[in-house]
Parts: structure tokens; C-alpha cells; sequence
């Protein structure tokens, strides 16, 4: 009789395994809307690709993934999540057309809309903390895509707004996914003295800093940089 309990408890259990099993999601699946500006104008009946370069992989082989939107800008993009685990980029038309997002996942995922050339205007604003001594110099590079505008200030230092911009687009830059439909600026900073190439130059600041501004909103936004 215990016999016949242990086998039948033991067919029981391998059955459910077994149900389990067959019921695994295989594909991880990718959806979203790819808008190509701010009015919301759909990227219609486009051919993209996910695309991830493996280092696991001999040759550091590339797994893609081709999949189009629809009328509406609309997608859906399925692969096996052993394929995909690390970064993975959507690319316009192939594999070696431009990227234009990028983000990490292994379960499936809704992008959300996704504007390809979201635009902002902004200001940047000095925050002195340290307004440094005579003879020092502030330098800022802020770099926009591959340009950059470089503004330079006699110590001592004080608060103030620099690079006012309208309607400006990054997109040379990749976003990520937690920075979708957002313009970023990159901002460096160094505070010198001295005469370069002699003794008594001296680099008492160097920092980067990256400014996050929202898309296709109206007004004016404000980053800071801080001077400590």
C-alpha cells in the first residue's frame, strides 16, 4: 500500500513538471510606437533592428533581430532571451544604420513611445560654491553632439546663466532607456592658474557633467553646474 502511495505521489509530481514545463515562455517579447518628432508623426512601415554584439560568443558575434513598424509607428519584436541579456540597441533600417535607443532586459518589456528627435531648449546656470582666488580661470566645454562651446571666466567666480538654446536635438547621441525622448548636453569643467607648460600651471578642478533635459516641452528648462 506504501508502495502504491509513493508511486502514485511521485507520477503526480512529474506530471506537474512536465505541464509546467511545456507552458515555459520561451521569447522575450519588445513593444512600443516610434514617433520621429515632436508633433508625434509615426515612423511608418520602417524595417529595424535589435541588435546585440555577444563577447560571449566566439568572434564576438552579433545576434540581430529584424522587425518593421506599422502605419502607426507601432512595433513588436520577439527573441530568446539567452540571445539577449546585456545591451541591446534598436537600429534604423539594418544592423549598420544609427542607433537609436538602447536598454537591458531578459523578460519582456514596453518601451513606451519613442521620439527619435525629440528637441528642448534650455539654459545652463553656474552655481558657485567656490568662487576660487585671482588669477584662476573657469573654463566650460559644453558639448552638443560632435560641436562645443567653450566659455572661460576670471576668479573670482559668481553665479550666472550661460548657453541659452532653442529647440536643440542631440541626436547623434544614443539614449538609454531611462533617459527616452530626453536632450542631453555634456558639460566639462576646469578651473586653472598658472601659464601652461611652466611650473606653475595647476588644474584645481576637473569634472564632467551630464545635463538631462526633457523633450517637446514648452518653455525653457534650467541645468546646473556646480563649481566646488
Amino acid at each position: 500500500m506504501k508502495n502504491f502511495i509513493f508511486i502514485s505521489t511521485a507520477f503526480f509530481f512529474l506530471f506537474s513538471c512536465k505541464k509546467e514545463n511545456s507552458n515555459t515562455k520561451i521569447d522575450v517579447t519588445i513593444t512600443g510606437k516610434i514617433v520621429t518628432d515632436c508633433a508625434g508623426t509615426p515612423f511608418a512601415n520602417q524595417n529595424f533592428v535589435l541588435l546585440k554584439k555577444n563577447t560571449a560568443f566566439i568572434g564576438n558575434k552579433r545576434k540581430e533581430v529584424a522587425f518593421s513598424t506599422d502605419n502607426e509607428g507601432n512595433f513588436k519584436a520577439e527573441f530568446p532571451p539567452t540571445d539577449f541579456g546585456s545591451e541591446v540597441f534598436i537600429r534604423i533600417g539594418n544592423s549598420g544604420g544609427g542607433s537609436i535607443l538602447s536598454f537591458n532586459t531578459t523578460t519582456d518589456l514596453n518601451i513606451g513611445t519613442l521620439n527619435t528627435t525629440p528637441k528642448a531648449s534650455y539654459q545652463i546656470k553656474i552655481k558657485v560654491n567656490n568662487p576660487y582666488n585671482v588669477g584662476d580661470t573657469l573654463i566650460i566645454n559644453n558639448h552638443k553632439g560632435g560641436g562645443a562651446r567653450v566659455y572661460k571666466f576670471a576668479a573670482p567666480f559668481s553665479d550666472t546663466i550661460i548657453e541659452v538654446v532653442n529647440n536643440y536635438s542631440n541626436s547623434l547621441q544614443i539614449p538609454r532607456l531611462e533617459n527616452i525622448n530626453q536632450v542631453h548636453v555634456v558639460s566639462t569643467t576646469s578651473v586653472i592658474s598658472g601659464i601652461s607648460g611652466t611650473s606653475s600651471f595647476s588644474v584645481k578642478l576637473n569634472k564632467s557633467n551630464t545635463l538631462y533635459f526633457e523633450g517637446c516641452q514648452t518653455g525653457v528648462q534650467t541645468g546646473t553646474v556646480i563649481i566646488d
